[in-house]
């Protein structure tokens, strides 16, 4: 398995490029959530209601889970009371997920057992986008995918 992630900004230099630039306002989803494990699922929700106002296919499904994911490695990688921040950048047939948390450690990928019930979220975030990685920042670090944009249905 590859392990596409990175400790310098280099990555998401190359992300930015890939997404031609900065993607306009309307096409942003940017949610501050606190640093609890409902906050997956609140992420999610927030993803699938921001898309589907605009009616979208099944790759909706797999932004959901890389979000969700995401968004689950913060939170456990935070402490009580500190918060996670969730900034999608829609731009054309890419979405650029940005995850960001106060843990300065850097994400780890694990070979999950077979009947493991944790520590496939990296795995699943590899296998459905086109490149994530990290980089660290002053306040902790960020987390960060290129996934396929849900497109809209006529």
């Amino acid at each position: 398995m590859r392990d596409r992630g990175t400790t310098s900004g280099e990555g998401r230099a190359m992300t930015l490029i890939a997404l031609g630039g900065r993607a306009e306002a309307s096409a942003r989803l940017d949610c501050d959530l606190p640093a609890e494990p409902s906050s997956a699922c609140m992420a999610r929700a927030r993803v699938r209601g921001h898309y589907a106002l605009r009616g979208s296919d099944d790759r909706l499904d797999d932004l959901e889970l890389v979000v969700g994911e995401l968004v689950a490695n913060a939170v456990d990688a935070s402490t009580d009371g500190q918060r996670v921040r969730v900034r999608l950048a829609h731009e054309h047939a890419h979405v650029l997920v940005e995850v960001f948390d106060h843990s300065s450690l850097p994400p780890v990928r694990r070979n999950a057992e077979l009947l493991a019930v944790r520590g496939r979220g990296l795995e699943i975030v590899d296998a459905l986008t086109s490149a994530w990685g990290w980089y660290p920042t002053s306040f902790g670090k960020v987390v960060w995918a290129l996934c396929p944009a849900p497109s809209a249905q006529p």
